[in-house]
């Protein structure tokens, strides 16, 4: 069953406060509509343009809503994961039991091979610096 954006936002925020995030994130999220992504250890920063971009064409291409981001580099690119909400409600209590083991299905943006990216599961911890690594 398809639901509004108001509907997938206020899952975001559910969400948000599942994984820990710092409280000054949930906020932000719900009250500007404002992203953080979390680097390296956890540190939390505000989306540049280009990570802005990224969200709204992805948000517009998939119909989901973006509620954070973990950026990782690795050896086969720069990767932004993209943890967002669908339209399809039937799909969040099985989203919830992901998050709830430490995982989660997002997209995974290749900044350096755009071929590479693609929809899948990554492990997910929150940190002491109030924001999430990707852990797998």
């Amino acid at each position: 069953m398809e639901t509004s954006r108001k509907k997938m936002k206020e899952e975001a925020v559910r969400r948000l406060l599942k994984w820990g995030l710092h409280p000054n994130v949930v906020r932000e999220f719900k009250e500007e509509g404002k992203l953080n992504r979390s680097e390296g250890p956890g540190l939390l920063y505000w989306l540049t343009d280009e990570e802005q971009q990224i969200v709204k064409r992805f948000e517009k291409d998939h119909n989901k809503i973006v509620y954070h981001l973990i950026k990782t580099p690795t050896s086969i690119g720069m990767l932004y994961n993209i943890l967002y909400v669908g339209a399809d409600v039937g799909e969040w209590t099985l989203d919830n039991d992901d998050l709830m083991a430490g995982q989660q299905l997002v997209y995974v943006k290749n900044m350096d091979a755009d071929d590479c990216s693609e929809f899948g599961s990554i492990g997910i911890k929150r940190t002491v610096a109030g924001g999430l690594e990707r852990t797998w």
